[in-house]
């Protein structure tokens, strides 16, 4: 039977040493902690850091992966990888809130508030178009694979996708670039000035 748990951030969990976190944003911040199942079947304790404004969206989103025993990884806060969202996605981690920018812009991330978070990111890579040459520049991570179909991959079809987009959520799999499958995301009203 699925149980999860809703805890206050501990904050060393909290606070990126390079980039602080405005009080607005911090003191909305949850640790959810939730059943998942692993790779290998085993039912397993993963921890995440979201806001409470989607906090019911995120609470859904794992107990129905639960439900279908869709396989995560791990979901570890991004803080044990030193706020390196690479490492963590190079150890196929989901998380959610991590204290930083998009890749190569000067605007916050939408996991910076807490509104963001990655699933099993070596199964559901991110793509980047290079706008040069029209090609695929890079995958993060850089040895990830996206097999439509394959043990714990998202698709258009597949009902987590389904159930998150049904509550307003995006996810990266429809955007045209980047293709970021490991993504979802939502903007509460009360939060976008953080993120625009």
């Amino acid at each position: 039977m699925y149980m999860d748990n809703v805890l206050a951030v501990p904050a060393a969990i909290l606070h990126n040493p390079t980039i602080p976190t405005p009080s607005a944003i911090a003191e909305g911040l949850r640790l959810l902690r939730v059943m998942h199942y692993d790779f290998a079947g085993t039912i397993k304790i993963g921890e995440i850091v979201i806001h409470q404004l989607v906090l019911a969206d995120v609470r859904a989103f794992f107990a129905e992966a639960f439900a279908l025993r869709f396989p995560i990884h791990s979901i570890i806060p991004v803080s044990a990888f030193n706020w390196q969202d690479e490492d963590s996605c190079l150890a196929n981690n989901s998380s959610g809130h991590n204290m930083r920018y998009i890749e190569g812009e000067s605007r916050l991330s939408k996991h910076a508030i807490g509104c963001a978070f990655d699933i099993n990111p070596t199964r559901n890579p991110c793509y980047v178009l290079d706008e040069i040459t029209g090609r695929v520049r890079h995958v993060i991570p850089w040895d990830g694979t996206y097999v439509q179909g394959s043990l714990g991959t998202l698709s258009a079809e597949h009902p987590l996708v389904a159930l998150m987009i049904s509550r307003g959520w995006s996810w990266g799999g429809n955007w045209t670039f980047p293709k970021d499958y490991q993504h979802f995301q939502i903007v509460p009203p009360e939060l976008a000035s953080y993120v625009t």
